[in-house]
């Protein structure tokens, strides 16, 4: 069957993976930038639905950027503050 208004439009309900927070607080902002506001803690052993990835490049300030939520994204630096695990499920 089809999703229907379960995420929001840009992911269509895909999930691309799980995240584990490893450092003790990450803050998570409301886009993919350490300029963005920030809406929420994330703590230590906590694990979120990833939606979608940005990479290291100029505009994510080297940082890998996790789309957790509706402008909510969480920042990662080389691997050490969060454990990222693909998803690897088919959703029908």
């Amino acid at each position: 069957g089809t999703l229907r208004g379960e995420i929001w439009e840009p992911a269509k309900g895909r999930c691309f993976g799980t995240l584990t927070v490893e450092a003790d607080e990450i803050n998570i902002r409301d886009r993919e930038n350490t300029d963005g506001s920030i809406v929420g803690t994330a703590r230590k052993g906590e694990t979120y639905k990833v939606y979608s990835i940005s990479f290291p490049n100029v505009y994510s300030g080297g940082y890998t950027w996790y789309n957790i939520g509706e402008l909510e994204f969480i920042a990662d630096k080389d691997g050490e503050w969060v454990e990222y695990t693909e998803n690897n499920e088919v959703h029908i």
